[in-house]
C-alpha cells in the first residue's frame, strides 16, 4: 500500500470480511448460550451487523470500490480459539462467560477497526463514510457496554458457584 486511501479501501475491505465471518459465527454462538439474555444479545447483535454491512455497501458505493477481498485472519483465530475453550467446559454457567469474553473481544477489534476507519475517512475528506463508520463504532461499544452489564450482574455470579457443590 502506497497511500492512505489504498491503506482506508483494504481497512474497509477487511471490516467488510468481519462483518460477513459474524453473521456466520453468531448464530453458532447463541445455541452455545444457556442464559436467555445472553442468547438475546447475540441474536440482535448479528441483526444489528447486517445493518453495518449495509453501511459498508453504501461506503463502497458511494467509492466505486467493491467490498470484499480482504480477509481478517485475527477475526478467524479468536473464533477458534473460542470454540477451543467452549468444548472444554461443561458448566453452562462458564460457557456463558467464555461467550462474553470471546465476543468481547471480537467487540473491540471491530471498535478498534471502524475507529481507524473513521480517522482515515475524515483525513480523506470522506466526512460521509465518517458519519456511517462512527454509528457503526459507537453500535459496537454499546455491545460490548452491553456484555459487560450481562457478565458483571449475572453470567459472572452464576459461572463462579460450583456445580458440584449445588449437586450435594
Amino acid at each position: 500500500m502506497n497511500s492512505l486511501r489504498e491503506a482506508y479501501v483494504a481497512g474497509l475491505k477487511e471490516l467488510y470480511d468481519v462483518e460477513q465471518q459474524i453473521t456466520q459465527m453468531l448464530p453458532t454462538m447463541a445455541q452455545q448460550a444457556s442464559h436467555p439474555d445472553l442468547k438475546r444479545a447475540i441474536e440482535e447483535h448479528v441483526r444489528q451487523t447486517e445493518g453495518q454491512i449495509h453501511r459498508l455497501d453504501q461506503i463502497f458505493q458511494r467509492m466505486g470500490e467493491t467490498p470484499g477481498g480482504v480477509p481478517c485472519p485475527s477475526l478467524r483465530a479468536l473464533f477458534e480459539e473460542a470454540q477451543q475453550k467452549l468444548q472444554q467446559s461443561k458448566d453452562p454457567d462458564t460457557r456463558d462467560a467464555l461467550l462474553i469474553a470471546a465476543q468481547q473481544k471480537v467487540e473491540h477489534l471491530e471498535i478498534a477497526g471502524y475507529g481507524t476507519a473513521r480517522s482515515w475517512a475524515l483525513h480523506l475528506n470522506e466526512a460521509d463514510a465518517a458519519e456511517l463508520l462512527q454509528q457503526t463504532a459507537d453500535e459496537e461499544g454499546e455491545t460490548d457496554k452491553r456484555l459487560t452489564r450481562l457478565a458483571e450482574t449475572m453470567i459472572n455470579r452464576e459461572a463462579m458457584e460450583d456445580p458440584m457443590a449445588a449437586a450435594a
